[in-house]
């Protein structure tokens, strides 16, 4: 009994079953989001920063389910101080 116990443990990793998980739920959110970083943090419940870390990082392999980044407008009260 207790060989197939070990047997069925054999090679499982609880990291490795997190990080499955955590990208299972980073490409869900990026698809609900049309791929916005933002919008899928905000799913997530985490900050833009940190998913674009965990992208960068971790969960490279998701890269290509992102849109790329759009460059921000400038401030408006930035312009009329000059």
């Amino acid at each position: 009994h207790k060989a197939v116990l070990a047997e069925a443990w054999a090679g499982c990793s609880i990291e490795e079953e997190v990080l499955r998980y955590e990208a299972s739920l980073i490409k869900l959110a990026l698809e609900n989001a049309k791929g916005s970083v933002t919008r899928a943090a905000r799913l997530l419940g985490i900050t833009h920063q940190r998913l674009g870390s965990m992208l960068q990082g971790r969960h490279k392999d998701l890269l290509s389910a992102k849109k790329p980044a759009q460059p921000r407008k400038r401030s408006i009260i930035t312009k009329l101080q000059h």
